[in-house]
């Protein structure tokens, strides 16, 4: 696929040097976190928490695909089937990172009751959210995308939708409330639009985060915004800092106030030197009723 670039008409081909979204957006969060996965190559297991939100996506994937191409609905067991048949196959692929927590608790226990999240959000979505939207095309349910942003390197990422009316949606499920601030800020929704804008050669009519949210009745609704060429620029200066701090091998920690720098959510916090070793013990004794 062909874009213009600083002028220049510029084919992105896989020998490419890339930048994916994930990877942008885990160097926002936390620079020292990036450096272990990107610079050390120090792969971790996915969380509980990440397997069931991949297999959610699964269901959504199925169920939109389906409606793109028979013009229907998908059954909400149909889609509850394939979302299950998702998180196990991610589980298949390797071990999964068991917090202190669900380690005491046994692997079997928590594996199951995450494949009962997957199940019953999966069912959620299809019966709830999924007849409201509807596909641009088959092509437009998880879209892979590589887009030239310099002369050298491209930004590499996945669309989870875009509808006939051309919004950009990201699918989102879990406990935690999502704030409008998260989707006028997404680093994610960005970089949608951006590609979008250079795709279809005009800016989506909005972005969206579709969230089902877990509490004592699930329930979903959607944050919607907007995205300019303030907002692109913006990015591309995101990624040229990272860059910078790439050669220049500075990766500093985040906040550890944030409530991602923590042994449940960061699967490099053992290991991290930015992190007091004597409250990790203390922390991983609470986690186990010490």
């Amino acid at each position: 696929m062909e874009y213009l670039v600083a002028g220049e008409v510029v084919v992105s081909d896989e020998n490419r040097e890339y930048v994916s979204v994930s990877r942008l957006t885990m160097y926002a969060r936390c620079p020292a976190q990036y450096a272990f996965r990107y610079m050390e190559g120090l792969v971790k297991p996915p969380g509980v928490a990440m397997l069931v939100g991949s297999g959610t996506h699964t269901g959504a994937e199925v169920g939109m695909k389906h409606k793109a191409t028979s013009g229907e609905n998908m059954r909400p067991d149909d889609v509850r089937d394939a979302a299950v048949a998702g998180f196990d196959g991610r589980l298949g692929d390797g071990d999964v990172e068991l917090t202190a927590d669900e380690q005491s608790r046994g692997r079997p226990v928590v594996v199951g009751e995450a494949r009962d999240r997957v199940a019953a959000l999966s069912h959620f979505w299809a019966a709830a959210i999924q007849p409201g939207y509807w596909p641009m095309d088959a092509e437009s349910v998880e879209r892979r995308f590589r887009l030239p942003i310099e002369s050298d390197l491209d930004l590499m990422g996945v669309v989870d939708l875009v509808t006939r009316e051309g919004a950009v949606v990201d699918w989102k499920a879990g406990k935690r409330a999502v704030s409008q601030n998260e989707a006028d800020s997404s680093l994610q929704l960005t970089a949608y639009a951006l590609h979008h804008q250079w795709a279809a050669g005009r800016p989506p009519s909005e972005v969206q985060l579709a969230v089902i949210q877990e509490a004592r009745e699930t329930k979903h609704y959607v944050r919607r915004s907007s995205r300019d060429r303030t907002d692109y620029a913006i990015l591309l200066r995101r990624i040229e800092m990272m860059k910078q701090a790439e050669r220049a091998g500075i990766f500093p920690p985040c906040n550890p106030d944030n409530w991602w720098c923590s042994v449940r959510f960061c699967g490099y916090w053992r290991e991290c030197p930015h992190v007091n070793s004597e409250r990790l013990a203390r922390a991983t004794a609470r986690e186990v009723g010490q």
